[in-house]
């Protein structure tokens, strides 16, 4: 669902938009409605307006159904469904949309054919949705490198030797056995109504 958002519904919309000017400036039907009198902001408008439309059409009711089918995963699941993120999701994914089609439109509307806006615009898809993801995580792992699983484990294992809290492993297990002892009110281990391996391995933990 999230690539279906994410990539297909602003590659449908590229599809929609990329002749909504550019075509009409090539047929000669531009200028004609532009000398009815229609302002240029509002004919701009009315084509985002349409084409906003038409996406809905799609949109919405696949929406509901995803929306109706998380509810019911959720209660399945024992577990309340959240309206509030759901509420902010979809105004998240709203405004990403939203931002396609002006893209789209303008794109349209500053190109001089067709054929060039839809590709100024399947470049603009492809550099947002492909390319940008994978440049930021390089950049990302450039800037705070994620360490080599045996780095990982080495560091791990000086802090155990060292003792995390402060204490080395042996005063910190010396410890645990006193208190253990204290709290059972017995002199050894052995004597112990629980296992000491058990309360040992929770101390580690």
């Amino acid at each position: 669902a999230a690539s279906v958002l994410q990539l297909l519904l602003p590659l449908l919309i590229i599809a929609l938009a990329f002749d909504a000017f550019a075509g009409e400036r090539e047929r000669g039907t531009l200028r004609q409605a532009l000398s009815l009198g229609v302002p240029p902001d509002r004919f701009a408008l009315g084509k985002a307006v349409g084409l906003a439309a038409a996406l809905g059409l799609l949109v919405v009711p696949a929406t509901l159904l995803g929306a109706a089918a998380l509810v019911l995963t959720s209660l399945d699941a024992g577990l309340s469904p959240s309206i509030g993120r759901f509420f902010f999701m979809a105004m998240g994914y709203g405004l990403y949309l939203a931002s396609f089609v002006l893209v789209s439109l303008a794109v349209s509307a500053k190109v001089r054919s067709a054929r060039s806006a839809l590709v100024v615009l399947l470049a603009f898809w492809v550099f947002n949705g492909l390319l940008a993801p994978r440049l930021a995580a390089s950049a990302a792992e450039v800037l705070a490198p994620t360490p080599t699983a045996a780095a990982f484990w080495a560091d791990v294992q000086k802090d155990l030797s060292g003792g995390t809290d402060g204490h080395s492993p042996v005063d910190r297990n010396k410890a645990l056995v006193e208190e253990t002892l204290r709290k059972y009110g017995v002199s050894d281990l052995k004597d112990l109504p629980v296992s000491f391996a058990g309360i040992s391995l929770q101390a580690g933990e």
